[in-house]
């Protein structure tokens, strides 16, 4: 869930982000360019789309367990966190304050990878840098990329407030039953 809500609240490349590619080295940009870590834009709305499906297919509180607060395992760091460079940046919701800090503008901000080519006495290997991507100042609460999310996460609250009327409900008519019948 952590994983999904990450990819579903990571923001779209602006139109003058560059890539950083060494010039030097064809085959070095064409593996960047194919093998990015972070989730493209068509991964971010497919994100979006399975989340909306997953709150009319499952219940709430299966649901909650990815949001900050909710969830009650606070796990170890999972073999598929160790390989996994979405998993690891992931983390950063299970570590907010609460569900709502996820959405605010600049909770995840936008990476991209340079690749380079060291001289020297490492000139063989190749050295990859992560980079943060300047998204910009606030403008407001919630971010234009987390509306979908926040949409969802309203959308699981009324289904949680319909489950506990519906047991409110049945434990009023448990009662009530008994009573009539005594």
């Amino acid at each position: 869930m952590r994983q999904l809500l990450f990819m579903a609240l990571y923001p779209p490349p602006e139109a003058k982000e560059n890539v950083h590619i060494d010039p030097a080295s064809p085959r070095k940009a064409a593996k960047q360019q194919r093998s990015t870590p972070y989730p493209s834009q068509a991964a971010t709305v497919a994100s979006q789309r399975l989340l909306a499906s997953l709150a009319i297919t499952n219940s709430p509180t299966v649901l909650f367990r990815g949001l900050p607060c909710y969830s009650s395992d606070n796990q170890e760091t999972t073999n598929e966190e160790e390989y996994s460079l979405i998993a690891r940046e992931a983390r950063c919701i299970e570590n907010s304050k609460n569900c709502w800090a996820i959405l605010a503008d600049g909770f995840i901000q936008r990476k991209q990878f340079v690749c380079s080519t060291p001289k020297g006495k490492n000139a063989g290997n190749s050295v990859n840098q992560e980079v943060s991507v300047d998204i910009g100042e606030d403008s407001g609460c919630v971010a234009d990329t987390a509306w979908p999310v926040l949409d969802w996460m309203i959308a699981v609250f009324e289904l949680d407030e319909i489950e506990q009327v519906k047991k409110g409900l049945r434990k009023l008519m448990i009662f009530w039953l008994r009573f009539r019948d005594s």
